[in-house]
């Protein structure tokens, strides 16, 4: 998926088209990069992101249950940001994701995930199985639940473990273990 929404940065052919290209390969970045709900996505405020050379971070202002949080910001996160910001319209309007018409709503982010995620070939793609991508990629690279439920926002490890449930491949991968 980020391969096809690089590729629609550099396919396009007019500085609008362009401008949107940046700006969805920024939310498909922040969403597989943070976690974030897609409420909590199109809530986003500019003074909620701080951001420096060597680290970044979000505030969640109003996550699930009105709580709030602070996700760290990576890498390939920063320079997605400051990709977008460098091309994001001057306006009044506070919220960090914007179009033509005002922010953005959680129906485009989805319309638009759905969109790459055809284009990438992958059946169906949500901005809720951008959460999960994030929280099993974490699990697999061996980041603890306790981590893991505190970058997702949740109050109990039950919650995070639906999220980090092993598909078929890790099933295989486990019992490849016995071939030796």
């Amino acid at each position: 998926m980020l391969r096809e929404a690089e590729r629609r940065i550099q396919a396009a052919k007019t500085e609008p088209a362009k401008r949107q290209a940046i700006r969805d390969h920024c939310i498909l970045v922040t969403l597989l990069n943070t976690g974030l709900r897609v409420s909590e996505l199109i809530d986003l405020e500019l003074s909620d992101i701080s951001i420096t050379d060597r680290k970044g971070e979000l505030l969640v202002r109003a996550g699930k249950g009105t709580r709030q949080r602070v996700i760290p910001l990576n890498n390939p996160d920063r320079k997605a940001l400051k990709a977008w910001f460098d091309v994001r319209p001057e306006t009044a309007l506070p919220k960090v994701f914007i179009t033509q018409r005002g922010a953005i709503t959680s129906r485009a982010v989805q319309t638009l995930l759905a969109d790459i995620g055809k284009r990438a070939r992958i059946q169906k793609m949500t901005p809720h199985m951008a959460r999960h991508t994030f929280a099993k990629n974490l699990v697999n690279l061996g980041v603890t639940l306790e981590k893991v439920a505190m970058l997702l926002g949740h109050t109990s490890l039950d919650t995070t473990m639906v999220y980090t449930t092993p598909g078929m491949s890790d099933l295989e991968q486990s019992v490849r273990v016995l071939d030796d």
